[in-house]
């Protein structure tokens, strides 16, 4: 909220914009290391295309990374992942 309030602060600022190359650093290495430990493409193909259909959602739209979240649990929870 403080950020928020008080975002036109040069600080504010330079730390935004030197904190996202980080975040989105951190999100590729994640992505990478939970793709590679299913690295095999013929035995995981289901799980290949619901990670690029889910990226491809997430970029593309507006719906909430916590409701794709909550649809991967239950996919896993049902057992088609």
């Amino acid at each position: 909220r403080w950020a928020h309030a008080n975002r036109q602060l040069r600080a504010v600022r330079a730390f935004k914009q030197g904190v996202a190359p980080v975040v989105i650093a951190l999100l590729l290495a994640i992505g990478w290391v939970m793709a590679s430990s299913q690295a095999a493409l013929d035995h995981h193909l289901r799980l290949w295309l619901l990670s690029g259909v889910s990226a491809l959602l997430l970029w593309r739209t507006k719906i909430h990374i916590l409701w794709m979240l909550g649809a991967g649990a239950l996919l896993g929870a049902l057992g088609w992942v």
